[in-house]
């Protein structure tokens, strides 16, 4: 009877990794392209935008290999560069085609004093969104990644992770008590700006 073959660790991709062994991307593109593209898609609703993101992720791990320090799985971590990629891109994108590109013979005094409102409270949510997020104990944080950014089961989590279901609950909840108090003040600009992301859904 033929072996089944196991799937490396999460150690040995990153032990691979930092030796510089190629065939690790190779590896790393099999095992999460699709589900990269998935998530990145919902958030920028372009193919072809979604296909240069994710490969570019896979590009930076790659050079930035030997730096890496990484305290939740692979899995999340590369969801979690990929969904800031994503949401830079966005960022980038929002900032040029709102006032950037525009002259003033386009928009009124107006428009643009609104505009540039919204772009400065588009930041400011941003930020507050990821420290809230990075304020998290690391196994919060990635019960967290894993459900909301990877859109796992609490009982898949259990099993990637190696803890209960009942653990993942009372994790899940200590993090959306957290995230809810401390952007109480931005739950209402979260839903304004963010809806078309999915970002909303973290805090429900």
């Amino acid at each position: 009877m033929q072996k089944t073959k196991l799937k490396p660790s999460d150690a040995e991709l990153l032990t691979w990794l930092k030796e510089g062994n190629e065939k690790v991307i190779q590896i790393l593109f099999d095992t999460f392209y699709v589900s990269l593209c998935k998530t990145v898609n919902r958030i920028v609703h372009n193919t072809t935008i979604t296909e240069d993101i994710v490969q570019d992720v896979f590009l930076k791990i790659w050079q930035k290999r030997g730096d890496l320090n990484i305290q939740i799985s692979l899995k999340a971590y590369l969801h979690k560069m990929a969904i800031n990629a994503a949401l830079s891109h966005l960022r980038k994108k929002y900032n040029t085609s709102s006032i950037d590109d525009a002259s003033p013979q386009q928009i009124s005094k107006h428009a643009f004093k609104e505009v540039a409102t919204e772009k400065m409270e588009f930041k400011e949510l941003e930020l507050q969104v990821n420290e809230a997020i990075n304020e998290l104990p690391p196994k919060c944080r990635e019960v967290f990644i894993l459900s909301r950014y990877e859109e796992l089961s609490y009982k898949e989590i259990a099993q990637q992770m190696g803890i209960s279901p009942k653990t993942v609950e009372n994790q899940m909840s200590k993090a959306l008590k957290h995230l809810r108090k401390k952007l109480a003040a931005y739950i209402k600009n979260i839903l304004l700006f963010l809806t078309p992301y999915a970002i909303w859904e973290y805090f429900l």
